[in-house]
This record gives structure tokens, C-alpha cells and sequence, in this order.
């Protein structure tokens, strides 16, 4: 329980001081995506003619989403570049969970990571369609951290290690999972509410 208490006491601090440190920049790098998405969008409405108005009313409700991913973005790259300094050698850590259970740090950046990844997975889902398919979802999942773990090992800012890539890989999936869950309520709760419209409507059909 003590253990449970200072992982969760870490990661909280940890939150907070990335988040004073790369927000700001991180506003203004999702901005530029959103703007750059709007020029996109400009370019689709006034050049292809045979685009349907419905389908660009729905890429515009996709602006803000588009400006929290360059926000998530930036404040992934604060995380897991910018705040790090340069090793002397090249490390790398291959064998599955071999860090889990080691100490209390090690619980924690468990923890962190799968909390990175969690947005990644709730804004792949919102913005592209391919990605309420979980196996591409995990798949850009996977990929994405990958590409991080990649860039930490040849900058030497960082280990490349397999359970960093586990943990971002459960993350997307949790964020997949909230997504998928979300729609089925949602989807239940209209259904139930057609029903119970038709059979109201039903009603005052025979009562008159």
C-alpha cells in the first residue's frame, strides 16, 4: 500500500511538471496542425467538386481533436526527448518484463507509460476511421512507441526498452477500449430512446 501511495504520489509530480513545462508550446504546435488541417480542408472544399458537404461538416467537427493531437504531440516529445539528458553509451533493455516488479521507480515509469498512450488511442479512434479496428489501432500503437523508443536509443537520451513498448502498446488499447465503450453506450442509449419514442408515437396513434 506505502508502495501504491509513492508510485502514484510520483507520477502525479511528474504530471504536473511536465505539463507547466511543455503546455504552452504544446498550444501552439497543436494551432499549427489545426491550421495546416484547415488549410487541407479549404483545399478539398474549393478545388474537388465532388466532395459531399456532408463528409467536410465532419472533417470540421474534427478541428479540435486535430489541435489536441499536436498538443499530445509535443508534450510526448517533452517527455520523452526534450527532457532528457544525453547518456554516455547506447542502452537497451529486450527481454519482456523484465522490469516490472524491480523497485518503485521502475513501477512507476510501468504506470507513466501506459498513461502516455492513453490520449494516443481515444484521438486515433476519433479522428481516422481504420483506427476503430483494434488490431490497427494497437498496430499505430505499437509503431508510434517504437519510432520513441528508437529515436531515445540513437540520440542516447534515453533506453530503448521492450516494456516501455508493452506498456504503450496497453495504453492505446485502454484508450481504444474507453472510445469502443463509450460509442456502445451511447448507441444503446439512442436505440432505447428511438423505442421509446415509437412506442409513444404508437400510442397516440391508436388513442386518436
Amino acid at each position: 500500500m506505502r508502495d501504491a501511495k509513492a508510485v502514484l504520489a510520483a507520477v502525479v509530480n511528474d504530471c504536473r511538471v511536465y505539463w507547466s513545462d511543455y503546455f504552452e508550446a504544446g498550444l501552439v504546435a497543436g494551432a499549427v496542425l489545426a491550421f495546416l488541417y484547415c488549410l487541407i480542408l479549404l483545399y478539398r472544399f474549393i478545388c474537388l467538386k465532388n466532395i459531399v458537404k456532408t463528409s467536410t461538416f465532419d472533417a470540421c467537427i474534427k478541428i479540435p481533436f486535430v489541435a489536441l493531437l499536436g498538443l499530445y504531440c509535443y508534450m510526448v516529445l517533452g517527455v520523452t526527448v526534450l527532457s532528457r539528458t544525453k547518456e554516455a553509451v547506447y542502452f537497451f533493455r529486450l527481454v519482456p518484463f523484465s522490469t516490472w516488479g524491480t523497485d518503485t521507480m521502475s513501477l512507476k515509469f510501468w504506470v507513466e507509460n501506459i498513461l502516455m498512450m492513453i490520449p494516443f488511442g481515444i484521438l486515433l479512434y476519433v479522428l481516422w476511421m481504420p483506427f476503430r479496428k483494434i488490431y490497427w489501432s494497437l498496430f499505430a500503437g505499437g509503431l508510434f512507441s517504437l519510432i520513441i523508443e528508437s529515436i531515445q536509443l540513437f540520440t542516447r537520451l534515453g533506453k530503448f526498452e521492450t516494456d516501455d513498448i508493452i506498456n504503450n502498446i496497453f495504453g492505446t488499447l485502454i484508450g481504444f477500449l474507453l472510445c469502443k465503450g463509450a460509442e456502445y453506450i451511447s448507441g444503446s442509449f439512442l436505440a432505447y430512446e428511438r423505442k421509446r419514442k415509437m412506442k409513444e408515437f404508437r400510442a397516440m396513434k391508436q388513442h386518436f
